[in-house]
């Protein structure tokens, strides 16, 4: 099973716009964890994020895509296809 990372924070203007987004996208295959950069740093810092929003696609626990910043909700879904 895929396994979806956000990292995000709460004070992220650009993060609250990409979880809007995730809203209308089906990720009924996808295992969605979202991550708080300030409360799970050590999380953040294994991934090596550097910007927010990041999404972090995994498969078999292996990292196959990342996008880092804000998107549309068609480079969102073409992200998790």
């Amino acid at each position: 099973m895929k396994q979806l990372l956000k990292f995000s924070a709460v004070w992220c203007g650009a993060c609250k716009t990409l979880s809007n987004l995730m809203e209308d996208v089906d990720f009924s295959d996808i295992e969605i964890h979202n991550i708080d950069v300030d409360k799970q740093d050590r999380i953040a810092e294994m991934y090596n994020i550097r910007s927010l929003p990041t999404l972090i696609l995994l498969e078999d626990g292996k990292e196959i895509k990342r996008k880092v910043g804000t998107m549309t909700l068609e480079e969102l879904n073409q992200f998790v296809s």
